[in-house]
């Protein structure tokens, strides 16, 4: 995929809003009205540093194949998986796990109480688990143990039988895994904001044309430049003359290049 400079990226976004004077629909797309964000307002710097939590996380969660010498390390653990072996709810086993992670820098503002108060899954002798709130929004999804990954589908899996119904991430790693585990229906999208940047976050491109990497390459826009550019690499430069890409289209193409992506918000679906 080609590349854009930063001071390409800033010309694009000044000369599409030259051009089209409207701001209709910044930062949000394709909304449904009765459907509502799991997004809090109240404190969107805590909401923030708790996706960016799960996403650093949940890295080891996807990518490539397991490896033949992992496949017996994982075995137990994915039978335990598949037979929903439980640990008995229990806040404070459950923050142990969760906090074993190597991102302590991004750990998840919840508080024992809060986790108290949601359903708790945190496999037998594992730190491998997730948590799902009382409307069925799945959070805290991780595998820390060691020296076992490749669990993403699986965890997810066990959080659908458990009844979890929803959830919401950073756009990039997490996204394949959760569109090909049932929650492909994307019902909300939020612009990324800096205001509310997660400390330590490491802006790493996110590829906006990839589908394992993007809620957006979905969108008939994105595929129609993404072909332009594979046969010409200049092609993003006129997207100020497109008139089909709206305005909130163009800002996360600038966002993603710079490690801004989206929270997209998913149901299943």
């Amino acid at each position: 995929m080609a590349s854009i400079s930063i001071n390409e990226l800033k010309q694009i976004i000044k000369e599409t809003l030259k051009e089209f004077k409207d701001d209709r629909g910044a930062g949000q797309v394709t909304v449904p009205s009765n459907t509502q964000s799991s997004f809090s307002t109240e404190n969107p710097k805590k909401q923030y540093q708790a996706l960016a939590f799960e996403y650093y996380s949940m890295k080891n969660l996807v990518g490539g194949s397991i490896r033949e010498n992992e496949e017996k390390k994982i075995s137990p653990l994915l039978d335990k998986l598949n037979k929903d072996e439980w640990e008995e709810p229990n806040a404070k086993s459950f923050m142990v796990s969760l906090y074993s992670s190597k991102r302590k820098q991004f750990l998840t503002p919840y508080t024992e109480q809060e986790f108290a108060a949601m359903n708790l899954y945190k496999l037998k002798d594992a730190n491998v688990g997730f948590a799902i709130k009382k409307d069925g929004d799945i959070i805290g999804v991780h595998n820390n143990q060691e020296g076992h990954s490749g669990l993403g589908d699986a965890l997810v899996e066990a959080a659908k039988r458990n009844k979890g119904t929803k959830l919401d991430h950073f756009d990039g790693y997490l996204t394949g895994l959760y569109s090909r585990t049932g929650f492909g229906k994307v019902v909300h999208i939020d612009e990324w904001n800096e205001e509310y940047a997660p400390n330590g976050w490491e802006y790493e491109k996110v590829d906006i044309f990839s589908p394992r990497f993007s809620a957006f390459a979905s969108k008939p826009q994105i595929k129609q430049l993404a072909s332009e550019i594979a046969s010409n690499p200049k092609a993003l430069s006129t997207i100020a003359k497109n008139y089909n890409i709206p305005i909130p289209l163009v800002n996360a193409i600038r966002n993603y290049q710079t490690g801004r992506p989206s929270i997209v918000y998913r149901v299943l679906g």
